[in-house]
């Protein structure tokens, strides 16, 4: 009796280990496969400011894909921080933890307060070797090789909005963020990109145009909130 009782006791155990077992191992893998799947194929970007209205709005949520660093004329891309605050490794580490658990939501090396520390997402306007001036906020491009100016409208794939604000007769265009500027042309691995938002953002405008080191993916969808639902 006491031997028969001792063996269940033993395959009850044993059981109850390897349920456990399998449970540990089913949750190291979910932790393995989602970490792959926001860090290499798809993750969460929560839009903070109102950079890139109306098309983006402040506070929405957007899927970008890591995939995608060859943007073509009218893409969305995220753009890595343009400066390094030395953040300790124990800060790093922590931030892993953070960001994987809130979808990307929290991020504690984004620094709002400077300048340049954060990512931004920006439109990819134009390309290597074109050509390009603005006027009254919109941008006119000659793709290489072209002999004609066409809007940036015209050249894009995609349709897009911007907001901006018409210059008022007599205004200084050296106030503020510049509408209007010089023709120029863009030299090997310079992309010019700028925020939908034109009149109160920062961009190329300010930066000057950025290298493809710098894109850590494309935008592919805005999914948040519902009403601002559309393709990138």
């Amino acid at each position: 009796m006491n031997r028969q009782l001792y063996e269940y006791s033993y395959t009850l155990k044993k059981q109850i280990r390897s349920r456990n077992i399998k449970i540990v191992l089913a949750f190291i893998f979910s932790i393995i496969f989602i970490s792959v799947v926001t860090h290499i194929i798809l993750f969460p970007v929560r839009q903070n400011a109102d950079s890139m209205d109306p098309d983006i709005p402040e506070k929405s949520l957007v899927f970008v894909t890591p995939l995608l660093k060859n943007p073509d004329r009218g893409d969305v891309v995220l753009l890595e921080a343009d400066i390094d605050l030395n953040i300790n490794i124990f800060k790093r580490i922590a931030n892993t933890f953070v960001t994987f658990f809130t979808a990307k939501q929290i991020n504690l090396l984004n620094d709002m307060e400077i300048p340049g520390t954060k990512e931004e997402l920006r439109r990819v306007v134009a390309l290597p070797g074109d050509a390009l001036y603005m006027k009254d906020y919109k941008l006119y491009v000659k793709p290489q090789g072209q002999k004609h100016f066409l809007t940036e409208f015209e050249l894009s794939k995609d349709t897009y909005n911007i907001t901006f604000c018409k210059s008022i007769e007599g205004w200084d265009n050296t106030i503020g963020i510049n509408g209007d500027f010089e023709e120029f042309t863009l030299g090997e691995d310079e992309y010019y990109v700028l925020s939908d938002n034109r009149f109160s953002s920062t961009d190329s405008r300010i930066w000057g145009p950025v290298s493809q080191k710098r894109f850590k993916g494309t935008a592919l969808l805005c999914y948040w909130p519902f009403k601002a639902f559309k393709g990138l």
